[in-house]
């Protein structure tokens, strides 16, 4: 992982997935962009070390001015090279743009709690970034003191396309040696639950393209997906979520929804939704 772009809009929300975007920096030896969707006018970067201009600089028509300086001090702190890029323009073409231009290996972003109306992200830059742009996208919804990637979960229907999903995830990832991996699939009773035997001859497989990390298979009941998701994520007290976005047919949404928007929007731990470009 290479270069990391986080989204503001200089909320609380928002500044919980800046810092995890320095922590992740950091862990990775990447850059760091942090961007503003502004309608103040062109395209400007600024860098955050060495740069007195930016100082001064504030959004002509922004109620809230960037906290440029305390991102200078994540960036010291961190010692991570990053800078701040603004612009206006249609935000998902902005967005995809950006990630081809300065070749983004994933974006980090903030979204609220589960619970409340006011937290739907349905609708949100969010939601539009994680169906819209094919980089994997790391969901931030509280606040990130401490980097760890000991405990992640895997949760899939294991077709066979999703294979390369996993393997992507974590060469993306790189998790530490002694991390376990945990495969999960949600048995809801429901028509379109596939026949259990069928899903442990199917999950052997993603044993394999686990390996050597630890794996451990589960099958868990509940009355959805992202309810069980959920409720294992807690069980297990996990400390990321690895979902596929891609394939997601029309037909499959009617039937189902996307269930990757849903863990997002109804749980409170990270949650990284994988698409990539071929």
């Amino acid at each position: 992982m290479k270069h990391i772009l986080t989204l503001t809009d200089f909320s609380q929300l928002a500044e919980n997935a800046v810092e995890a975007a320095f922590l992740f920096a950091k862990k990775y030896g990447a850059e760091l962009t942090i961007y503003h969707n502004s309608e103040d006018g062109d395209l400007i970067m600024y860098e955050l070390v060495g740069d007195p201009e930016i100082e001064h600089f504030t959004l002509k028509k922004s109620i809230t001015t960037p906290p440029v300086s305390k991102w200078k001090q994540l960036a010291k702190k961190h010692n991570v090279t990053a800078r701040y890029l603004t612009g206006s323009a249609d935000f998902i073409k902005k967005i995809f743009d950006i990630t081809e231009i300065l070749e983004i290996d994933l974006i980090v972003m903030g979204s609220s709690g589960a619970g409340g109306r006011k937290e739907i992200i349905w609708g949100s830059n969010t939601e539009k970034v994680v169906k819209h742009v094919d980089i994997p996208v790391l969901v931030i919804k509280k606040p990130i003191t401490d980097y760890r990637l000991k405990n992640i979960v895997f949760a899939s229907a294991f077709d066979t396309k999703e294979k390369e999903v996993l393997k992507f995830a974590l060469n993306l990832l790189n998790p530490p040696a002694d991390a376990t991996i945990h495969l999960l699939s949600i048995d809801t009773s429901s028509f379109f639950t596939q026949p259990m035997a069928l899903m442990k001859t199917a999950m052997e497989d993603f044993v394999e393209v686990a390996k050597p990390y630890i794996v451990k298979k589960h099958f868990y009941k509940d009355y959805s997906i992202d309810a069980g998701i959920r409720h294992f994520m807690e069980d297990v007290k996990a400390d990321l979520l690895v979902m596929s976005n891609r394939n997601e047919k029309p037909i499959k949404r009617m039937i189902s929804g996307n269930n990757t928007l849903k863990a997002i929007n109804h749980s409170d731990f990270p949650v990284l939704s994988i698409d990539y470009r071929q």
